[in-house]
C-alpha cells in the first residue's frame, strides 16, 4: 500500500489525526499533492480545525481552481461555522463547475435541510441519487426529509433499504422506530428498537428511555 492509499484507509477508518499526518507527508513528498491537500482539509474539518481546513482547500484551489469538490468542501466548513451565506456561495460555485457531482448535490441537500427548505433539500438528494443510487448517507437524509414532509411510506421505504448497507442498519432501525411510534404502531416500534439495541454495544440514554416508554404503551 502506497503512502496516499494508507492515508485514504486511515480516513475511511475515521482515524483523522493519523490520516492528517500521512497526507501532510504526501504533500511534502509531492505524492498526489492536490488530492492530499483536499484530504488534509477534510481531516482538519473532521477534527474541528476549521481555519486549517480552509487553508488546505485554498491551497489546493491554487493548483486546481476548476475542481468543484474543493468548493463544496469549503462550503462544508462554512456550514460548520454557521456562515450559511458563504456556504451557499461555494456550493453554487461548485455546481457551476460540475452540476452532476453527486457529493455536491448531497451537500446542497444538507444545506437546504439546515435552512428548513425541505422541498429543495428533497430535490437535491433525489438529484444526487439519480446520478449514483448507491449512497447510503444520501438515502438516509432523503428518507428523513420525506418523513418530515409527511411522505411517511416513502420515508419508510428508504429506511428499509438501508438494512442492506453495513454500518447503516442502526440508522434504519432507529428511524423506523421513530416513525412507527409517531404512527402509534407501538409493537412495530418496539421490534425495530430491539433490533437497534441488539446492533449497538453501547446503548444511549435516549434509546433506553424510549424502550421503557414503548413497553409501558403496550
Amino acid at each position: 500500500m502506497n503512502l496516499y492509499d494508507k492515508g485514504d484507509q486511515l480516513y475511511y477508518e475515521q482515524k483523522f489525526s493519523e490520516a492528517a499526518n500521512v497526507f501532510m507527508e504526501c504533500i511534502e513528498l509531492e505524492v498526489d499533492k492536490i488530492d492530499s491537500m483536499n484530504y488534509l482539509g477534510c481531516c482538519e474539518l473532521q477534527l474541528g480545525n476549521y481555519e486549517k481546513a480552509h487553508h488546505w482547500f485554498d491551497q489546493a484551489m491554487v493548483f486546481s481552481p476548476e475542481w468543484g469538490r474543493l468548493y463544496s468542501n469549503k462550503s462544508r466548513v462554512f456550514m460548520k461555522q454557521g456562515d450559511f451565506s458563504k456556504a451557499a456561495e461555494y456550493l453554487y460555485q461548485s455546481l457551476e463547475l460540475n452540476d452532476e457531482d453527486e457529493d455536491t448535490l448531497y451537500y446542497l441537500g444538507v444545506f437546504y435541510e439546515s435552512q428548513d427548505k425541505l422541498e429543495k433539500a428533497r430535490e437535491a438528494y433525489l438529484a444526487s441519487l439519480e446520478i449514483n443510487p448507491n449512497q447510503p448517507e444520501t438515502i438516509l437524509n432523503y428518507g428523513i426529509v420525506e418523513v418530515r414532509l409527511g411522505h411517511i411510506e416513502e420515508g419508510k421505504k428508504q429506511f428499509k433499504s438501508l438494512m442492506n448497507w453495513e454500518g447503516y442498519e442502526t440508522y434504519a432501525y432507529w428511524n423506523l422506530t421513530c416513525v412507527y411510534k409517531a404512527d402509534k404502531q407501538y409493537s412495530k416500534a418496539l421490534e425495530c428498537l430491539n433490533s437497534y439495541i441488539s446492533l449497538n454495544n453501547d446503548v444511549d440514554e435516549e434509546a433506553n428511555d424510549l424502550l421503557k416508554e414503548l413497553q409501558q404503551l403496550l
